[in-house]
């Protein structure tokens, strides 16, 4: 079986690169031969080369099918399917086929396969393409729960973040701009007063670099919150677990990100109770792997983070082996190899 993979470049950094390599490395774990065209430059010069590697790999390697990654790329895959008549897939996010061009449009709908990571995308494409309707193929994120393992709040953190005796509320995403409303941290700083009030001792760790920086702490600032948020920064790599180990509640109330996000499994993989937006697809969380609430509701948001700071919530949703052991059985790495498996025999009949 060959899978031509067609991508952003994999180097960077990025949920959708980190999707695509752990695609890779699972496909090619199942016997699977797997190459790979990225795309190295948004420049009109880096798009040409591009697209002459693709007609290149297309021409000479012969996939059985092409995995392409986004919407934008799917044009060429329409392209060798009509001369070629070489099988594709599309995979979709979210805010990216919001509003698809024509021709974005023409390749989603001549695409086999439609990947979806969540419920609302696949919606979102089945309104602007009905053509996709029968076409979808769920392949959501996955955890690796061995990179992500329960353990003590580390004592040198608590004192640089001055949270030592105090149950910390963790948020961990971009603070932008433009992603503002969707991402929910202005949700979580406006709950923040009635939350303290209930739970005195509580605080919000708000990590993540952007360009949204300056308005969070004005925020702060107006809610006279300055003693009850931190705001680390950016958290490198070799830190991610420890932060997550931190949190007494990991707080990601979105409303378009995408549902589950590779955070919220994250933190449930370390074991921690978690708050999301009722995005469709969350359903399935609420009293199992965690409280789902209306993000625009900010009552219901402190409430639901109160409940969990004081443990008023059902006893498995924050026992740290039962979150721990049921997320990887939903999203762990044997679920994901089954559905990567699913896919490739699609294009094996």
């Amino acid at each position: 079986m060959k899978i031509l993979v067609l991508a952003s470049d994999l180097g960077k950094i990025g949920g959708t690169q980190n999707y695509t390599k752990a695609f890779i490395e699972e496909a090619r774990r199942t016997g699977a031969s797997v190459s790979v065209c990225e795309l190295f430059s948004i420049s009109l010069l880096g798009k040409l080369f591009f697209a002459v590697r693709y007609f290149a790999s297309v021409v000479f390697h012969r996939p059985h099918v092409v995995f392409c990654t986004h919407v934008g790329f799917s044009p060429l895959c329409l392209v060798t399917k009509t001369i070629l008549g070489i099988s594709y897939s599309v995979s979709v996010y979210g805010i990216e086929v919001e509003h698809p061009l024509s021709f974005q449009k023409k390749g989603l709908a001549s695409a086999s396969r439609i990947v979806y990571l969540f419920q609302n995308t696949k919606e979102i494409v089945e309104r602007n393409v009905p053509e996709t309707k029968d076409k979808f193929i769920l392949l959501p994120n996955s955890i690796d729960i061995g990179k992500y393992q329960l353990g003590a709040k580390d004592a040198t953190l608590e004192k640089k973040l001055h949270t030592k005796g105090k149950k910390v509320i963790y948020t961990l995403c971009r603070l932008s701009a433009s992603e503002r409303d969707n991402k929910g941290y202005e949700k979580v700083l406006r709950a923040l007063p009635v939350v303290v009030s209930e739970v005195p001792d509580a605080r919000y760790v708000l990590a993540g670099g952007g360009d949204d920086i300056e308005y969070v702490r004005s925020v702060i600032d107006e809610l006279r919150m300055q003693e009850y948020v931190e705001l680390p920064g950016r958290i490198p790599d070799e830190e991610m677990v420890e932060f997550y180990r931190l949190a007494d509640a990991f707080v990601f109330p979105s409303k378009r990100e995408g549902f589950p996000a590779i955070v919220l499994l994250e933190a449930l993989a370390c074991g921690k109770p978690v708050i999301g937006g009722n995005q469709p697809g969350s359903d399935e969380f609420e009293g199992f792997l965690g409280l789902i609430v209306n993000p625009d509701d900010g009552r219901a948001l402190a409430e639901a983070i109160i409940k969990i700071l004081e443990k008023d919530i059902p006893p498995d949703v924050c026992n740290p082996e039962k979150l721990r052991a049921r997320v990887d059985e939903r999203y762990g790495l044997k679920a994901y190899a089954k559905r990567v498996e699913d896919y490739i025999n699609i294009f094996r009949k």
